[in-house]
């Protein structure tokens, strides 16, 4: 600017209950090294929740997990807390609508297939009577991480293609916001700026498995950033840009190309 600082030097003016106020969110700050340009704060932080959930798992505190994944703690809203259960339980009738979802929920004959699992490994119901702890720890913790948050991203990715469609992309609950928002989700705060840091979401899952499976970025194929994660980064750059143009069929184009990558650490999870 003409005094000589950057809009990354100001920031932005946060309220008490940690969401910036409106207009007030800073101009531009990257997640993973992804440049967001609306404020999805609150909604990285959902990453904590998990990694709280993941603790109390650990440690075999059944009813505590049970009830920060139905209530939330550490990402606020408008409207109190957003929860790892409302991943699966609190989908728009937009988001329903994502072919993916639908045939997911055809399979397991449930709207609520990913919270149904979550909930039986909690309270060793269902598929889970008698199974022991380690097994109902780990089939929750990634359960949610990877069956309720994962479809979460998909499903604003969705959003954002019915918010190009309707031409409400200045509305600051749609459209671009909703790309940052499926970025936050996917990648987490605990991420940092660069990507370094040590996350538990879908972001993380890529990192690690890359090592066991040579698809890293680096020459030896286990050095250097997921290349699922630096091809994602790429789609979602492009995405913003159709977006912001209006090009919504190309837009669909790209977030299948987004969702097909974003499969290749789940396979290999599995493997």
């Amino acid at each position: 600017g003409c005094m000589g600082i950057s809009c990354a030097d100001v920031g932005g003016l946060l309220q008490q209950n940690g969401e910036y106020y409106g207009g007030m969110a800073p101009c531009g700050y990257t997640l993973a090294s992804f440049l967001l340009t609306t404020d999805v704060v609150q909604h990285a932080r959902m990453d904590l929740d998990q990694q709280e959930f993941a603790r109390l798992l650990k440690a075999a505190e059944w009813g505590k997990a049970l009830a920060l994944y139905e209530s939330g703690q550490h990402s606020s809203k408008s409207t109190g807390l957003r929860t790892l259960q409302g991943f699966s339980t609190a989908i728009s009738a937009i988001k329903a609508a994502a072919p993916l979802y639908q045939q997911f929920v055809r399979y397991y004959d449930s709207t609520t297939y990913a919270d149904d699992f979550v909930r039986a490994a909690l309270l060793g119901t269902g598929p889970f009577v008698g199974k022991p702890d380690v097994m109902r720890e780990e089939s929750a913790n990634k359960g949610s991480a990877y069956g309720n948050s994962w479809m979460y991203v998909v499903l604003e990715l969705e959003d954002a293609i019915a918010d190009c469609k309707t031409g409400r992309l200045a509305n600051n609950d749609m459209g671009v916001h909703a790309l940052d928002e499926a970025w936050a989700f996917y990648v987490g705060s605990l991420e940092g700026s660069d990507g370094s840091g040590s996350g538990v979401q879908p972001y993380s899952l890529a990192e690690k498995r890359c090592q066991n499976f040579r698809t890293c970025s680096g020459a030896d194929g286990i050095s250097g950033e997921a290349t699922v994660n630096q091809m994602l980064r790429q789609h979602f750059e492009v995405l913003r840009g159709q977006l912001t143009s209006g090009l919504c069929d190309e837009a669909r184009t790209t977030v299948t190309g987004i969702v097909q990558q974003m499969a290749v650490p789940m396979m290999q999870g599995m493997l």
